[in-house]
């Protein structure tokens, strides 16, 4: 399963970081527009974007988001 990315700060960008915090704003907004963009590209058919979706990968991936977006006061 592919890693979400990274921000910046050297910790995954879905889901706490190895610290326990959260990621930033930016951050969030980032990870979101990956996401977006990795949904888009499946739809199309894309790989292997597509395989992400069908093995509910994605779908993870917006769990944590969700996840980081809730928590971002931590942060901040």
């Amino acid at each position: 399963m592919p890693v979400a990315g990274w921000c910046g700060s050297g910790t995954p960008s879905a889901g706490p970081s190895s610290r326990g915090r959260p990621p930033s704003a930016r951050c969030c907004r980032r990870q979101r527009a990956h996401a977006d963009l990795a949904h888009r590209l499946a739809e199309q058919g894309h790989e292997p974007q597509a395989t992400w979706a069908a093995d509910g990968f994605l779908a993870e991936l917006d769990r944590r988001i969700a996840w980081s977006e809730a928590h971002r006061h931590l942060v901040e």
